[in-house]
């Protein structure tokens, strides 16, 4: 059995287990040796959590064998609930079913209360861990009974506990808090007593009571830090935090920071982490800072993997996929909710896949795949049916169960009340028919009388009608008569209107034809005596620039100089226009505006001249001078960078004499100390060591001079060849944990847990090497204590993969990111300069490699808390 010795308790135990004589003894000791594994009570020889519960899984499964050998039911019984609390570790619910579901059917067989009880309140937990709440609380009620007849209150505690938990997570808030103050007046600890207000806490908050519920929050966090449990009290503080969502967003992240700190000190891999990455995410995005909101959702990912714990990588999964979703970027929403439902699979939660149905029906659509979207959509309806008919049918039973003396009460006043109201409706449904039918009655008779009156009424009016019928005849003949005329000169006006009209079309057409050539638009602009401002003409130019179609701006009257930009703009505009008026010259005036994020650039020209009503006109063009400024900008920034550049040249030879002189110096003041005949042994090997190590740096010096001179003239850099990465990235990682430890107190990590095989590579190893070395070399120069952790892993694209080389040193601002790239640069924080020396070509000839290896090389960077180098290579590169 691979388990290492040990000075706790299970040392005795494998003692016993080595000299115990009798099977059933030994069958107990198997699984107790099992069960001290799962408390992390036995150092094995293996490390990881899987491996851990690997070894209990074999000493469980010595200790069923066993049993069943020598048919010891109780033995047998104890090793399968061994083998569920297991399973139940490794978070494989449905094996853990499975063992806790034979070991109650055989503790029932021997009538075994307590262990029956005790397997209930084990199936609950499992039913718990896959969020099916109902089947949970029905096992904990089963176990409830028996922790309160035996007067096993430590149990019964802990019971209603779970079920004040399940409670809350329904949304039965009454009930919650109900078990949960039971709870509490079953125990005197104090640890549990600020876990109990923390669940009370949650309940108020649901219910709208954030008073009540803040009081909670901090009895507990005060109970905590009283019992110095630091861990349960940043497990409350991100509970306060997350629940409040009243409080000031400043007030909700500076908690969240004190959680973070207090499980980044204590416990770096709990799960609890990847949550607190994701509120603080939340809290970047609704601040409008997507960088940090990226960063903070790519943490939480990172952390809730780090965990293994499958429901927290869902639910950060679910979250990340809705950041992405709100970010318009479709692909990586797609990438996410697809690995959630992935996740989601060994979890089985049908809640978690409806969402992820919904939202990526949603998503399909706004990328234009109905038929997808259709699809996803219909498996979303059908377990949201499924959800709801099972869902209310197992809570109505549970219901019933509970309270079923209420129910009946409750259905005998209900079916009175049915009566009643059926009986009532009855007698209105009678007096209403009896008044229809009476009014129906009298209409009926005023109706009838009304016809009688009319009759003779009509006799007289028909002879009048037909007198005057005749008049009417006689006045239409006339009136047509007339309208025969006037029709006859109207089609005479209509064809002059329509001549003149096409006319007067064709010439507008002809100016619109040559405006509409113009690289902007012209206008004819009026000025009323009496102040009023319209445009009397503009081509059709102007929709292009301005965005507003002419005929639009000429029917509503829109003021041209008020589409110019800003109030500024207006202004600067009005004011030139008034002292063109006053001499009566044209005026000219430039000015930019942005419109899809770039600048728009517009040169105006009017020309003002007064009608003989004394009307001010207008005539001017604008025209789009955006290209001319852009040429005239590229000319100013091309002069800045070749004056930059010279800068930067004089001060690279600058640096680079500093650089050549300091190891020539070493090396000529040692050669001279090793050509004195007296010298001991010891030290001139010593001095011959100097002089080497100053060589090995001069050559660096002058490689990386060559390197950056081939990159500048394009000169092919890398061969491509088959190389075996895995065994490259063990021999970098063997050479910087030799190395680094001589230099400064830094843990170097290589993360080989995203290996991807096969890992035979064609492209070039040697410079792999080199940029890793370049990376990981820059890393310390910058990082005084932490960690620096590299490695790779599948990139998006499936021919590449994704490297990275992570410190915790001072981080880059971001507005270095660009030029840290550049030869002869390293950024021009003030702070930054304290930590560095060197040329500046490293992360220059990096990026060149990169590139000839067919990648791209980033950075992400938080200043003072660290920076992370991601570059990418083919892993078939064409030898070209």
């Amino acid at each position: 059995m691979p388990v290492t010795a040990d000075a706790s308790p299970a040392d005795s135990l494998r003692n016993r287990l080595r000299y115990e004589k009798t099977d059933t003894g030994r069958v107990t000791l198997y699984n107790r040796i099992a069960r001290e594994i799962n408390s992390g009570n036995v150092q094995t020889a293996v490390s990881g959590r899987l491996a851990r519960y690997g070894v209990a899984l074999q000493y469980a499964d010595s200790g069923l064998m066993l049993a069943q050998k020598i048919s010891f039911r109780k033995g047998e019984a104890e090793s399968y609930r061994t083998l569920g609390a297991t399973y139940y570790l490794l978070d494989d619910s449905g094996m853990a079913v499975a063992n806790y579901e034979k070991a109650l059917e055989i503790v029932t067989e021997i009538n075994d209360g307590y262990g029956k009880a005790a397997l209930m309140y084990n199936l609950a937990l499992v039913h718990q861990m896959q969020e099916k709440y109902l089947q949970t609380l029905k096992y904990f009620f089963a176990a409830l009974p028996y922790w309160e007849k035996t007067g096993r209150k430590q149990l019964a505690e802990r019971t209603n506990t779970n079920i004040a938990y399940v409670y809350q997570m329904i949304g039965e808030y009454d009930l919650s808090a109900e078990f949960a103050k039971k709870a509490m007046s079953l125990t005197q600890d104090t640890i549990k007593t600020a876990g109990l207000y923390d669940i009370l806490a949650g309940n108020y908050i649901s219910k709208g009571d954030t008073l009540q519920g803040i009081d909670a929050y901090e009895k507990s966090i005060g109970l905590f830090r009283l019992m110095n449990d630091a861990m349960s009290e940043a497990r409350v503080i991100f509970n306060y935090a997350e629940g409040v969502k009243s409080m000031p967003a400043a007030k909700r992240k500076m908690l969240l920071n004190t959680s973070r700190r207090y499980f980044e000190e204590h416990d770096p891999e709990h799960h609890n982490l990847s949550f607190i990455y994701q509120e603080l995410s939340s809290i970047c995005q609704s601040a409008g800072q997507k960088d940090s909101a990226r960063y903070y959702s790519d943490k939480a990912i990172e952390q809730a993997l780090l965990s293994g714990q499958t429901t927290a990588i869902i639910r950060i999964y679910s979250e990340a996929a809705k950041l992405a979703l709100t970010n318009k970027e479709l692909a990586l929403a797609e990438k996410y909710f697809l690995t959630t439902l992935q996740y989601n699979q060994q979890a089985g939660s049908e809640t978690v896949k409806q969402e992820c149905y919904n939202s990526l029906a949603g998503l399909y659509l706004q990328k234009g795949d109905h038929r997808k979207a259709f699809e996803i959509k219909r498996r979303a309806v059908q377990i949201q049916d499924s959800l709801a008919a099972n869902e209310n049918r197992n809570r109505l039973e549970l219901l019933r169960t509970q309270h079923e003396i209420k129910e009946q009460h409750d259905q005998l006043e209900a079916e009175w009340k049915v009566q009643a109201e059926r009986q009532q409706q009855i007698l209105e449904r009678r007096r209403r028919d009896i008044l229809f039918i009476t009014l129906a009655l009298c209409f009926l008779s005023a109706f009838l009388a009304v016809i009688i009156r009319s009759r003779s009424r009509t006799r007289e009016n028909n002879v009048k009608l037909n007198e005057q019928h005749e008049e009417i005849l006689q006045i239409q003949e006339e009136l047509r008569q007339s309208n025969d005329e006037l029709n006859m000169y109207r089609e005479y006006l209509e064809d002059m209107v329509r001549k003149q009209t096409a006319e007067q079309a064709d010439k507008d057409q002809q100016i619109r034809n040559m405006s509409d050539y113009v690289p902007g638009f012209i206008f004819r602009k009026i000025c009323k005596t009496d102040g009023q401002t319209y445009v009397s003409y503009i081509s059709n130019r102007v929709e292009q620039l301005m965005g507003i179609p002419a005929d639009v701006i000429i029917s509503k009257k829109i003021n041209l100089i008020a589409m110019m930009g800003n109030d500024a703009i207006v202004h600067e505009l009005g004011k030139k226009e008034k002292e063109s008026i006053l001499a009566m010259t044209p005026f000219t005036f430039e000015h930019h505006f942005v419109r899809n994020d770039q600048p728009v650039w517009l040169y105006y020209y009017s020309l003002p001249h007064i009608e003989e009503n004394g009307d001010v006109v207008w005539d001017g063009f604008v025209i789009d001078i955006t290209e001319q400024k852009k040429v005239e900008m590229s000319l100013e920034k091309a002069k800045e960078k070749a004056e930059e550049s010279d800068r930067l040249k004089s001060a690279f030879l600058s640096n680079i004499s500093h650089e050549v002189r300091t190891p020539m110096n070493a090396i000529l003041g040692f050669i001279g100390f090793i050509e004195q005949e007296n010298l001991p042994a010891e030290k001139r090997n010593r001095f011959i060591r100097i002089v080497s190590e100053n060589i090995d740096q001069l050559m660096c010096l002058i490689k990386n001079i060559i390197d950056i001179s081939k990159l500048d003239v394009q000169q092919q850099m890398v061969f491509p060849a088959p190389f075996a990465l895995n065994t490259l990235m063990d021999e970098i990682r063997q050479y910087w944990e030799t190395n680094i430890s001589l230099r400064k107190p830094l843990n170097i990590i290589y993360d080989d847990s995203r290996f991807v095989q096969p890992d035979i590579l064609f492209n070039d190893g040697e410079r792999l090497r080199q940029v890793l070395g370049n990376l990981i070399e820059n890393a310390i120069k910058y990082t005084d204590k932490g960690f620096i952790r590299f490695g790779y892993e599948p990139a998006d694209d499936p021919s590449e993969l994704l490297f990275f080389v992570e410190d915790t040193g001072a981080g880059i601002p971001e507005n270095q990111y660009d030029i840290i790239f550049e030869y002869f640069r390293q950024g021009n924080d003030t702070d930054l300069k304290t930590h560095r020396s060197g040329t500046g070509l490293g992360l220059s000839i990096s990026k060149g490699l990169v590139e000839q290896m067919g990648g791209r090389i980033r950075i992400e960077s938080v200043k003072d808390q660290g920076s992370t180098f991601y570059f990418t290579i083919k892993k078939e590169m064409n030898n070209k």
